[in-house]
């Protein structure tokens, strides 16, 4: 299983139509790749957010989603220390 991070302006460029042959390699191979999300993206998402959550938010969150399969890439501190 091949595991990718691509960088949050990497995925911002792809909803918005940039490396549309990457795009459709991903999607392609999906059974064979596991495309992470982290927290990052999300504070990179969240500084378009005024107030509300806006369409362009809404709309960033859902391919991040649909993008990643909801897979979260996290440090998880008890594994560590114990």
């Amino acid at each position: 299983m091949i595991r990718i991070y691509l960088d949050w302006n990497v995925i911002s460029q792809m909803k918005n139509g940039a490396h549309s042959m990457l795009y459709s390699l991903l999607l392609e191979n999906k059974k064979n790749i596991l495309i992470f999300y982290s927290g990052a993206h999300i504070d990179d998402i969240n500084k378009n957010i005024n107030s509300d959550i806006n369409e362009i938010t809404k709309s960033d969150l859902k391919f991040l989603s649909e993008l990643t399969s909801n897979n979260c890439l996290f440090l998880d501190m008890n594994n560590i220390l114990n």
